[in-house]
């Protein structure tokens, strides 16, 4: 699946682990048998066919090798497996119509259940089953609506539909349908010919071509027009493209895969989204859980962000992130990004905390009420609790001066 050259996997600061219906399983360096029988050390559902369906083993290079050890269906990349098969970090493999994910484990030292698929990080059991389901539908060539509140990460469920499909190795094309004039949008997703209106001084294909023999990821679908929708909508039913101001059409073949926060089954009830082409895209669906539903992926999250910029110095302690995973985080991942980033730009712990919600941006703020007052005072003696009150390391754990720290604790006294 990936265009990565073959490492050894252990030499690695992550290590690699399978992901099977839901539940991490570590790869010991005797290997694990996956399959349905007794005597597998991994015992999978019916899906996955045969009592033992595949050996993992580590090889004297330290890589991952999966075998088959029978006659069902073992693919990799649309590719059945016929004999040992090197493993790569991010790979999906089907035993069966199951799908074992070769997921990074030991991505963090705080939080040793937590793995990484792609971009995508998760502790929270909702997650993992977010990724087995991601997954699962990946061997799906059929339209695939993505649904979930902004900032959740649809774009990053959608490549990795994407990296785990048949389709791997063919393009990948993502299109912002909200930031799509009427004017252009049929342009942007068909084609056009030259000098079909005024400014197309050149020929341009659109996304439809430009994604063919691989997907289409169109964000925000529901803000396209009526008038789009309808030509969208003739695209999924014939297959073909008819760019603008063409001759004729282009036989294209594309993987859709839509995303919007949007109830659209509500909107096409109201009339703002067509029915029929709602019917067309919700073939295949995957809901995707706001962060606050998921608050076991809050500290791996951050602690991943911090030490992609180089501030893990900046990591706040577990005490505090409690604090943070009670937040309700209405933007979702995006705002948790956001925070971090003023952390480190500010080098300042207290910039994680949200500006509404149960903690405030700093914990104490005479224009704030009471209760916002209160919930600050709490962050501070927690932290200095958890420190055996020494104020030297809670006020690191902050990421404040002592000074700043001592004035803190003389208002709350």
């Amino acid at each position: 699946m990936s265009a990565n050259p073959i490492v050894p996997l252990r030499v690695q600061r992550e290590l690699p682990a399978l992901l099977i219906e839901g539940q991490v399983h570590a790869v010991p360096l005797s290997g694990l048998v996956v399959g349905r029988g007794p005597r597998c050390d991994v015992r999978v559902s019916a899906s996955a066919g045969n009592d033992c369906h595949c050996r993992i083993t580590w090889t004297r290079e330290d890589q991952l090798v999966v075998t088959p050890l029978a006659t069902g269906r073992l693919a990799l990349n649309g590719q059945p497996l016929e004999g040992p098969t090197t493993l790569r970090l991010d790979d999906v493999f089907f035993a069966g119509e199951m799908p074992v994910v070769v997921v990074a484990a030991h991505i963090s030292k705080r939080y040793p259940q937590a793995v990484r698929w792609g971009e995508m990080v998760g502790r929270a059991q909702r997650s993992l089953d977010l990724f087995d389901l991601v997954a699962r539908l990946a061997a799906s060539d059929m339209p695939l609506w993505l649904h979930g509140e902004s900032g959740t990460g649809k774009e990053l469920a959608a490549r990795a539909v994407h990296r785990a499909s048949d389709r791997a190795a063919g393009p990948w094309v993502a299109l912002s349908c909200a930031s799509l004039p009427d004017s252009i949008a049929e342009a942007e997703l068909f084609g056009v010919k030259r000098g079909a209106f005024t400014g197309a001084d050149r020929s341009r294909d659109g996304a439809f071509v430009r994604a063919d023999g691989g997907t289409l990821f169109l964000d925000e679908v529901a803000e396209l027009s009526p008038a789009v929708q309808a030509a969208l909508l003739r695209v999924l039913e014939t297959g073909e493209v008819l760019p603008v101001g063409g001759d004729g059409p282009i036989k294209v073949n594309v993987r859709i895969i839509v995303a919007t926060w949007r109830d659209l089954e509500q909107a096409a009830a109201e009339g703002a989204f067509r029915f029929d082409l709602l019917q067309r895209i919700d073939v295949l669906r995957i809901h995707l859980p706001p962060l606050r539903e998921r608050p076991a992926d809050v500290g791996p999250i951050v602690e991943m962000l911090l030490r992609a910029a180089g501030a893990d110095r900046l990591w706040p302690g577990h005490v505090f992130m409690q604090t943070l995973e009670r937040a309700p985080w209405r933007g979702n991942v995006r705002e948790l990004r956001n925070h971090v980033a003023r952390t480190v730009a500010h080098n300042s712990t207290l910039q994680l905390l949200p500006k509404d919600g149960l903690v405030p941006a700093s914990p104490l703020l005479p224009r704030r009420s009471s209760r916002y007052r209160y919930v600050g005072q709490a962050v501070i003696r927690r932290t200095l609790a958890a420190h055996g009150h020494n104020r030297t390391a809670c006020a690191r754990a902050l990421g404040v001066s002592r000074s700043t720290l001592y004035r803190w604790l003389a208002e709350v006294a």
